[in-house]
C-alpha cells in the first residue's frame, strides 16, 4: 500500500531500489551441493562456517545454520570480525583465526588450496591459514526474481545491489539474471553495500508504503506503481492547467469578437470533455507494466 501522493513522490524522486542478497535469491534458491573437509572435524568445520555466516548477515547464514544442525553443531562468538573487499570475511573464534571466502580471496591471504577444486561459488574455510573445509553452494535464479528485475530495468529504475555475500558478484548476477550490472545497476563498494544492507532493517524517516512480501515481484510493483501513479497525477496536473488556459483565452477571444452564439453550454461541455480525455489515457497507461 502506497502511503499516498506523498509516498509515491518519495519513491520516484529515487530513481533507484535497493536490493539485498534475500531479494536475488530467496530462501530455496540457495543450497549445499556437498562439502569437503581436509582438516579438523566435520563438526567443528561446519560450527565455525556457521557461526562467521551468522555474525555476517548475509543470505548464506540459513544455508550454514541449517548444515550446523543437521551436523550435530553449534555456532560460537565470534570476535574481531570483519569483512573484505576481496571476497571474504574473518574474524577469531576460541582463540583461532577463521577465514571464510571465495578461492581468490584465500589465495591473497596466503591460503594454499588444492589445484583440483574449481568451484565458481564455493565457499572455502581455514583456520590459522590452513584450508580446513570447502563447500559447495549452488545459486538458481528464481523466475520470480527475474521478472522483477526486467519490469525494474524496463521502468527505469536502476537497481542497487547492497549484497553481503561475497559469491553475489556482477558476473554471478550477469550469468543468472541476463544483466549487465555495469551498464544499468550499480554494485557498490564493500563499505556503502554494508551501510545500505543495514538501513534496509532499519526505520528511518517518513516512509513511502507499507509493505509485507514474499520475494522481489511485490516490492517492484510497489516501487514501479508508486512511480507511474505520481507521474500520472503530474501530467495529469499539467494537461488540466493547459486545458484552463486554453479555454480562458478561447473565452476572452470569443467575448471580445462577441461571438455569443458559439459560447454557449452545449459547445463548453463538449470542450471539457475532449481535455478530459488525456486524463482517461494517462489513467489506463498507469496499471500497464
Amino acid at each position: 500500500a502506497v502511503a499516498s501522493y506523498s509516498g509515491a513522490a518519495m519513491m520516484s524522486r529515487k530513481g533507484s531500489m535497493v536490493l539485498t542478497d534475500s531479494d536475488l535469491f530467496p530462501p530455496g534458491t540457495v543450497f549445499m551441493n556437498g562439502m569437503k573437509v581436509y582438516a579438523h572435524d566435520a563438526i567443528q568445520a561446519v560450527s565455525y562456517a556457521s557461526s562467521l555466516m551468522t555474525a555476517s548477515g548475509c543470505g548464506l547464514r540459513q544455508v550454514f545454520d541449517d548444515l550446523c544442525r543437521s551436523q550435530g553443531g553449534h555456532t560460537y562468538p565470534v570476535e574481531d570480525f570483519s569483512f573484505y573487499q576481496e571476497g571474504g570475511i574473518a574474524g577469531t573464534i576460541r582463540g583461532e583465526s577463521v577465514l571464510v571466502g571465495r578461492a581468490d580471496f584465500m589465495a591473497q591471504m596466503g591460503v594454499r588450496l588444492p589445484r583440483e577444486i574449481k568451484l565458481k561459488t564455493g565457499v572455502f574455510l581455514a583456520v590459522d591459514k590452513e584450508l580446513v573445509a570447502v563447500f559447495a553452494v549452488k545459486y538458481m535464479a528464481s523466475d520470480n526474481v527475474d521478472a522483477a528485475l526486467q519490469a525494474i530495468l524496463h521502468n527505469g529504475i536502476r537497481p542497487v545491489f547492497a549484497v553481503r555475500d561475497f559469491n553475489i558478484t556482477p558476473a554471478l548476477i550477469k550469468r543468472k539474471f541476463r544483466i549487465n550490472t555495469k551498464k544499468r545497476c550499480l554494485y557498490p563498494e564493500l563499505s556503502d553495500r554494508l551501510a545500505l544492507s543495514e538501513e534496509e532493517y532499519e526505520s528511518s524517516g517518513r516512509p513511502g508504503a507499507l509493505l509485507f512480501r514474499n520475494g522481489l515481484m511485490p516490492y517492484a510493483e510497489v516501487v514501479i506503481g508508486g512511480k507511474r501513479m505520481h507521474g500520472a497525477v503530474r501530467k495529469n496536473c499539467d494537461w488540466a492547467l493547459i486545458g484552463s488556459i486554453c479555454g480562458t483565452l478561447l473565452a476572452f477571444y470569443l467575448t471580445f469578437v462577441s461571438g455569443y452564439n458559439v459560447l454557449n453550454p452545449a459547445a463548453l461541455l463538449i470542450f471539457q470533455l475532449l481535455w478530459s480525455v488525456p486524463a482517461a489515457m494517462i489513467n489506463g497507461w498507469v496499471s500497464q507494466y
